[in-house]
């Protein structure tokens, strides 16, 4: 049996699934899941399929797509996805700083409240979100401090620099992960998220020990 019939036979028997989990799933055709009317989550992390994904247009229930590491994200893919305007969470993870592909167009997607993206889109457009991964782009920072409802940020290689230190504008935060920074033009500035629960902070570039991370405000 192919991996199109396996999945047909999937579909076809367990009509009331809600979630569906097919990471690196290599098969060329998907749209045996259009007939998966109940389904909430899909998971196509890795998958390499040379399919556009115009068959997510039926799925008018889905609400949290993840393509983390998928290869071909190519425009009309990115237009499909962005019909799915009931989508609350979309997770569009690269390990690939050299990510080319356009997804703004995303950005009419405006009932999200978790988004993940390897390049740069319009969060203005976002007032829902409250949970958001940012990769490469150090532009996205600028968006923070006007996200009031944003209370988990994460940060993958995002590098600050003196121009874009807006950390003491981030008070609504109550999680902040930072993946590969510079611990000099970042640590100094955490006293001032006092809201903060959790943090998490992971630097290849120093020795991250030797500095405090509450020292007081310097006098205005």
């Amino acid at each position: 049996m192919t991996d199109e019939e396996q999945l047909i036979d999937i579909c076809t028997t367990l009509t009331d699934l809600t979630e569906l989990n097919l990471r690196y799933y290599e098969s060329t055709d998907l749209s045996a899941i259009t007939t998966l009317s109940k389904l909430i989550t899909l998971d196509i992390t890795g998958s390499s399929f040379e399919e556009n994904l115009s068959f997510l247009t039926c799925m008018t229930n889905l609400q949290s797509l993840d393509l983390t590491n998928y290869e071909i994200l190519n425009s009309t893919s990115v237009g499909s996805i962005a019909k799915l305007t009931q989508l609350t969470r979309l997770i569009v993870g690269m390990d690939d700083e050299n990510f080319k592909s356009d997804v703004k167009g995303l950005s009419v997607l405006t009932n999200l409240r978790e988004l993940s993206t390897p390049a740069f889109i319009d969060y203005s457009r976002f007032k829902y979100l409250q949970r958001a991964t940012f990769q490469y782009d150090p532009k996205l920072l600028d968006y923070v401090a006007w996200m009031p409802n944003l209370k988990d940020l994460s940060l993958i290689d995002v590098q600050f620099n003196k121009k874009r230190n807006f950390i003491q504008y981030w008070v609504h935060l109550t999680r902040l992960q930072i993946d590969q920074f510079q611990p000099r033009q970042v640590i100094p500035q955490l006293s001032y998220l006092q809201n903060l629960n959790e943090l998490s902070l992971d630097s290849f570039y120093n020795d991250c020990r030797k500095f405090e991370l509450f020292e007081p405000h310097p006098p205005n």
